[in-house]
């Protein structure tokens, strides 16, 4: 009799957690994939060629992290007063930071210093290209062969990384285009 009622325990829990996670699932996932935090970001959660969201950084934790990757930390904190980071299921990743009336400055400079290191740096020099009306600089990365883009917009600075994997599928210009015209800060 015993262990009639420790089996009907065991699974009493069990259909507990299932329901349980059933019903969390429904405020994690979307269509489009994980539903996320997006802070005072508006990015698309789907790109061309289907690759959707999977992780998204914001807030002090986004900007510690762009901070981190700069030889001068401050002058990112000091810059900017938001960001996220954008990752995708195919490994491309989004940073987004805004700057303010600041952010095309930055952009150029940006740029510039990219440049002037080119043979310190993991980039190609970067090209500018006229894209949906942006001045969108692209540059390979010397040591992963994502295709990286920058580009300010509506006082945010853009970044991306492209993965080999999207290159391999998508026209870097769709995918460009789609991110220009998804892209928007909440004010």
């Amino acid at each position: 009799m015993r262990i009639i009622g420790t089996k009907i325990t065991v699974i009493m829990i069990i259909i507990a957690i299932a329901t349980l996670l059933m019903l969390t699932s429904v405020n994690l996932f979307t269509k489009e994939g994980i539903k996320v935090n997006d802070g005072n970001f508006v990015f698309p959660h789907t790109l061309p060629g289907g690759y959707h969201v999977v992780n998204v950084k914001t807030g002090e934790e986004a900007l510690r992290n762009m901070a981190y990757i700069h030889w001068n930390p401050k002058k990112v904190s000091m810059a900017v007063s938001d960001a996220a980071i954008v990752t995708y299921n195919d490994g491309t990743r989004l940073w987004l930071s805004y700057a303010g009336n600041h952010a095309c400055e930055l952009v150029d400079r940006m740029a510039g210093k990219i440049a002037s290191y080119e043979s310190k740096l993991p980039f190609t020099r970067p090209i500018p290209h006229n894209l949906g009306g942006y001045n969108v600089y692209l540059s390979r990365g010397l040591h992963d062969g994502k295709l990286h883009a920058f580009w300010c917009q509506e006082g945010i600075v853009v970044w991306v990384e492209i993965s080999r994997e999207a290159l391999s599928t998508i026209d870097p210009g769709v995918l460009l285009q789609a991110l220009i015209e998804g892209i928007r800060y909440k004010r």
